[in-house]
């Protein structure tokens, strides 16, 4: 591990779907919702981000959250 752990966070997956953005390539837009301790401090967190598969094995995303 680089440096020391600072939080953690647990949460899911609320909704999934497949979607084209100006007739571009097809991403994948997902909604979360997370809770956790960071520095000591209880947060929520919910987003919204679009993903973009990479090779091999990797991931392009995008998002905003709260």
């Amino acid at each position: 591990m680089i440096g020391e752990l600072v939080g953690e966070m647990t949460g899911r997956v609320v909704e999934q779907r497949l979607v084209r953005h100006r007739g571009g390539e097809p991403r994948i837009e997902r909604f979360i919702e997370s809770k956790g301790k960071v520095l000591g401090t209880e947060i929520t967190v919910t987003a919204t981000f679009r993903s973009k598969e990479r090779l091999p094995g990797g991931m392009f995303l995008k998002g905003d959250g709260l």
